[in-house]
């Protein structure tokens, strides 16, 4: 007996099958995946048109806004801590603990990565010549050792939560 195929697709997990849009499909790829959740980054790597830097932030909000799109980020999040057992949040925890506790290169490497999944490497517009140039707000040289000053509530313990 043949099962309609409106009946085997109701029965998947939302967001299971591939968009029919390729761009929308690549975009949700890369921005689950080598994009690192930079939506403007994934949008430029998808192929889409732009005229600015801003109308890739503005047109990645709006299409994260679709239904299915966002059905399909969620599901290929899912999947990629399904695979890789760990959650984003667990992820973000570890580097925190490293940034905090580990050896001083540890610590570097644990900021980096947790400045990248957090979006704290959001790209500055910058005037050029046509090549095109990408300048980070936080660069390793800016990261210094946290010191306290006396008498203050300041607290080394202000680094992103898990989610």
């Amino acid at each position: 007996m043949k099962i309609p195929a409106a009946i085997q697709t109701a029965t998947l997990e939302a967001g299971a099958e591939r968009l029919a849009n390729v761009r929308h499909e690549a975009f949700c790829q890369l921005y689950t995946g080598e994009a690192l959740g930079n939506a403007a980054e994934a949008y430029r790597r998808a192929g889409y048109k732009l005229k600015s830097d801003d109308s890739a932030r503005s047109e990645a909000a709006r299409l994260q806004t679709f239904a299915n799109v966002a059905a399909r980020i969620a599901y290929l999040r899912r999947e990629n801590e399904r695979k890789n057992q760990i959650t984003r949040g667990e992820a973000l925890a570890i580097l925190a603990d490293i940034a905090k506790h580990g050896e001083r290169t540890d610590q570097i490497r644990a900021i980096e990565a947790l400045a990248k999944l957090c979006g704290w490497y959001t790209p500055e517009k910058v005037a050029h010549s046509g090549e095109a140039v990408i300048v980070h707000r936080l660069a390793l040289s800016d990261i210094r050792p946290f010191k306290p000053q006396a008498g203050t509530a300041q607290t080394a313990d202000r680094l992103p939560s898990a989610d």
